[in-house]
């Protein structure tokens, strides 16, 4: 009798689960009419991606050389539907990082998308930030934290 149960309410939620993808690619398709497009390449799974986390291997290694001004890009990524988006990581920081040791950090997204993000580095939270993006640029923060 429970196995029973169990395998209504599985297909149950399966259902339900099918129903809200038609839903939102529905309302993306609507949307994508009144907005500029962006790419959405796995819709609709991406959407609900709203945590992505880079670790840098070897950490100490790969940022001992880099000089002042130089970057370290994240590979492109999916998240809440929107796609090629990327982190950019200045160890050294930059020519507007005003702290010595500070390092910076920017998110990179294509034109057309508006988001709400938190970015870290290690333990280090920044507060929210709300961008929208005009066209593919970078925003974060120039003196983002002393590296740990």
């Amino acid at each position: 009798e429970q196995e029973r149960r169990h395998a209504q309410d599985l297909s149950r939620l399966r259902g339900e689960a099918q129903e809200l993808r038609q839903r939102l690619t529905a309302s993306l398709a609507r949307r994508s009419k009144r907005e500029p497009a962006v790419e959405q390449s796995s819709l609709p799974d991406s959407c609900f991606i709203r945590r992505v986390e880079w670790t840098i291997n070897d950490f100490s290694a790969r940022t001992r050389d880099v000089a002042r001004n130089q970057a370290l890009w994240s590979e492109k990524f999916t998240i809440l539907g929107a796609a090629d988006v990327q982190l950019e990581f200045f160890p050294q920081g930059r020519d507007s990082t005003a702290f010595p040791g500070f390092c910076a950090l920017f998110l990179w997204c294509p034109a057309g998308v508006q988001m709400k993000y938190r970015l870290q580095v290690g333990k280090h939270f920044a507060a929210p930030d709300e961008d929208s993006y005009d066209m593919r640029m970078g925003h974060g923060h120039s003196n983002f934290c002393m590296l740990e």
